[in-house]
């Protein structure tokens, strides 16, 4: 983290923004892994 970034644990689907193109495919697998169906952000 760099100074003055913002940090949150989040449940999907996440609720903070932006989302970072390079955490979708991550998100999308921590929902296949839970069996989460839907939106993931």
């Amino acid at each position: 983290m760099r100074e003055g970034q913002a940090m949150a644990w989040q449940t999907l689907p996440v609720q903070v923004a932006p989302v970072l193109p390079g955490t979708l495919p991550v998100l999308r697998w921590f929902a296949t892994e839970r069996g989460f169906a839907g939106a993931t952000h």
